[in-house]
């Protein structure tokens, strides 16, 4: 890149630049507002559990890790975007994988997780639910803002870089 100037072959170079800056931007900003997403999903279902009380530490564990997993796999849904045959099925895989784990008795008693109580079933996959809302609305919010600000050509990314 010595010698070169901004009209000569340092264009690749520096368009590659910002093509990297702006995905190691957009890949952090969307990790953090996701993951606030899924951290509040937890906690209601934790929090929920402890108003409530009589239920067991097992069947909390348990809400906690259903509601972790459903929120947990959206988020791989909504990074993985656009998704193809090949995305689809892992994701799939990995919702057969979490119901084999809540359903099967020795993986049950492995992990210390037990079937929790239909009040706490539903607070957890409603917690899941809203959690899961608000990571898509929050995706689409931030890929629409970054979208509209992106050049669309080639031409018109150079034309930004020029003095």
């Amino acid at each position: 890149m010595e010698g070169c100037t901004l009209r000569t072959s340092c264009r690749g170079h520096i368009l590659i630049g910002v093509v990297q800056e702006y995905r190691a931007k957009r890949s952090l900003d969307r990790l953090a507002i996701l993951n606030a997403s899924l951290a509040a999903a937890v906690f209601a279902v934790n929090v929920y559990a402890m108003a409530v009380g009589g239920h067991t530490s097992n069947a909390t564990r348990t809400a906690s890790v259903l509601t972790l997993s459903l929120t947990g796999l959206w988020i791989l849904a909504a990074i993985s975007r656009p998704l193809n045959l090949r995305r689809v099925s892992i994701i799939g895989a990995m919702y057969i994988s979490l119901a084999f784990v809540l359903t099967m008795p020795f993986l049950q008693d492995f992990f210390g997780l037990e079937w929790p109580p239909n009040d706490l079933l539903l607070a957890a996959l409603g917690s899941a639910l809203g959690g899961i809302l608000a990571i898509e609305v929050l995706a689409r919010l931030r890929n629409r803002r970054h979208t509209r600000n992106w050049p669309r050509t080639p031409q018109e990314a150079f034309s930004r870089l020029a003095p």
